[in-house]
């Protein structure tokens, strides 16, 4: 079990794992908010990380620790022709995450992991000059054992 807060390479690890999923060639997956020059397209982005800890048991010595950890995603697509397909395409970069976490719910055997879930998902299309774009948000949770 890891001994320290997870947050950070756990988000580098799921963007490594995210990248694998059938589809996401396309997809700018980011473990932090991209440069005004490094936008594209498609966009998965780790905007928010949150962890909180608790101590699941009481005993003599370092106490395990529980952390759990909150990122939210941003999900960007732009220049869709319809609406239709802008979702579209917003519900198949939602799918990376959640196939990712069905999968596998270890992450890859990432250490001190117990759980890992989706608690949510909110996008709307709206109109652009060259079309429709979406930006929307997943949540995930994931659970880890800190010792």
């Amino acid at each position: 079990m890891p001994a320290n807060s997870q947050r950070w390479p756990l988000t580098q690890h799921l963007v490594g794992l995210f990248d694998l999923q059938p589809g996401a060639a396309t997809v700018s997956v980011l473990d932090f908010p991209p440069g005004e020059n490094d936008i594209t397209d498609e966009m998965l982005v780790a905007t928010e990380i949150d962890s909180e800890f608790s101590v699941p048991t009481a005993k003599a010595g370092r106490s395990d620790r529980d952390e759990v950890i909150t990122i939210v995603w941003t999900v960007m697509v732009n220049g869709r022709t319809t609406p239709d397909a802008c979702m579209t395409r917003f519900d198949e970069i939602v799918a990376f995450v959640d196939n990712t976490f069905a999968d596998d719910p270890s992450l890859g055997g990432f250490p001190g992991v117990l759980e890992a879930r989706i608690t949510g998902s909110k996008g709307n299309p709206a109109r652009a000059q060259d079309g429709f774009y979406v930006l929307g948000t997943v949540t995930t949770v994931i659970e880890t054992r800190l010792h």
